[in-house]
């Protein structure tokens, strides 16, 4: 097998949110019940890199990026298939604009609720990134600070963002 790194746990994220992002946020809304929804994620509005707030086209939108890798352990012995264990700084942004209407306020509880849904689908119900494959993720965890911005971006339309630090642990074997 081949070690995919960051790569791979890139891809795992973005495949997990779509699988299981819009039962979670139908979950929020059902939690609150006050009649503030949270709008579905289209598959081609995730991003798999950085991404300038004027070039996202759709909102809502989640980003996924790399911020560092950290090595645990790699070996190679002779005779034998190397092995790669390491840490990847990954952060999740989602990306909300107004619907025209809203107040910041509202605006506000909404990007927090994405927030906690997509902390809820990594961190605590599929934690190991589960695919059909041979499974390289050990877990997804949280120990950074989310951060929480609004910025314009046109006059009278406003977006906000949440940026989500997540700590992805990957073991591979070559």
């Amino acid at each position: 097998m081949a070690i995919k790194g960051a790569e791979y746990a890139v891809s795992r994220i973005i495949a997990t949110l779509q699988a299981y992002l819009l039962t979670e946020t139908a979950l929020v809304d059902a939690e609150m019940a006050d009649g503030i929804p949270l709008d579905d994620v289209a598959a081609a509005d995730y991003y798999d890199t950085e991404m300038e707030l004027g070039h996202i086209p759709n909102f809502p939108a989640i980003v996924v990026d790399v911020k560092a890798t950290a090595p645990i352990e790699i070996r190679s012995i002779t005779n034998s298939p190397g092995l790669y264990h390491a840490e990847h700084a990954i952060d999740v942004s989602v990306h909300l604009r107004d619907n025209g209407n809203e107040t910041p306020s509202i605006l506000k509880k909404r990007i927090l609720r994405y927030a906690r849904a997509i902390e809820r689908v990594l961190a605590i119900k599929y934690p190991t990134l589960a695919s059909a494959g041979v499974e390289t993720v050990i877990r997804v965890y949280r120990q950074d600070d989310a951060t929480y911005v609004m910025e314009g971006q046109a006059p009278g339309e406003f977006v906000r963002s949440a940026r989500l630090p997540f700590t992805v642990v990957t073991y591979e074997q070559l």
